[in-house]
């Protein structure tokens, strides 16, 4: 379990449609040192170096889209300018744009669970 964020340029990562292609994403992060690949993860993932902390993470492409979990902030800070470069948005799972890790916010507010407002949960 974890907290995916998806590079997409969906209206939200969930549904189909305007992919991001695969070659598009490799040329990106091919000119991107802090970014390794081909990973031994696998074909479609890609590792990231932070030249700042050392801290590691991964980005998968993913049918059209790209997605990694749970990220760190410093990772988020970079996802975003990477969602530039591919003139794409930074979604949570929650569909919540980010345009940095301490900056994001929901497209149509908080979203209420089975119909009902957020504070009806009885």
């Amino acid at each position: 379990m974890g907290y995916d964020l998806h590079l997409t340029r969906r209206e939200d990562w969930s549904s189909t449609g305007n992919d991001i292609s695969k070659d598009e994403f490799f040329a990106v992060i091919r000119a991107d040192p802090e970014f390794h690949f081909p990973s031994e993860i696998g074909d479609d993932y890609v590792v990231w170096h932070s030249p700042k902390t050392g801290y590691q993470s991964w980005l998968h492409w993913n049918e059209g889209q790209i997605e990694t979990k749970n990220p760190e902030k410093e990772f988020v800070d970079k996802l975003a300018l990477v969602a530039g470069q591919l003139k794409a948005n930074l979604q949570g799972d929650d569909g919540e744009l980010y345009y940095s890790a301490a900056t994001h916010q929901y497209s149509g507010g908080l979203k209420p669970l089975g119909g009902k407002p957020w504070w009806k949960f009885w």
